[in-house]
């Protein structure tokens, strides 16, 4: 905006603004030690960022969307908690009963996870894990 700031302003222009836009802009003036008409040409010209940084604005829908993906992330790591719980809980009744030397009868109840059994939780709790970090990164970008 510096180009601009050398060139002749001769125009005027009236504009009307909300008092909760004004303040807006006051605000920004005032934060930034610069005059609201800067400001406001800034704006026009689409160099609003040179205050304020990049900008992303968000509509309605977005917020929707964004929402949504919220609370199918906090579902997802509901979910993947429950399945950690649970494979705690049983990894802990393992462990008594093997410390209190019950080998035998952990064989013959059936308590014991053969491989494939762990190999599903642990693909499940994958794949629960993966949706999670995917929502995450659909709600950042």
């Amino acid at each position: 905006m510096s180009g601009e700031k050398k060139q002749r302003k001769d125009r005027s222009v009236t504009v009307r603004f909300s008092q909760k836009e004004v303040e807006a802009l006051a605000n920004i003036a005032t934060e930034y030690n610069t005059t609201l008409s800067d400001v406001v040409r800034c704006a026009a010209s689409g160099e609003l960022d040179k205050y304020l940084g990049k900008i992303r604005y968000m509509d309605m829908q977005q917020g929707k969307v964004i929402n949504s993906n919220i609370v199918i992330l906090g579902n997802a790591i509901m979910e993947t908690r429950d399945h950690l719980r649970r494979i705690g809980v049983n990894f802990n009744q393992v462990a008594r009963r093997v410390n209190a030397g019950e080998m035998q009868a952990l064989h013959a109840s059936g308590m014991l996870v053969s491989k494939e059994e762990l190999d599903e939780i642990t693909r499940r709790v994958e794949q629960a894990t993966k949706k999670a970090g995917e929502i995450v990164l659909c709600i950042v970008e």
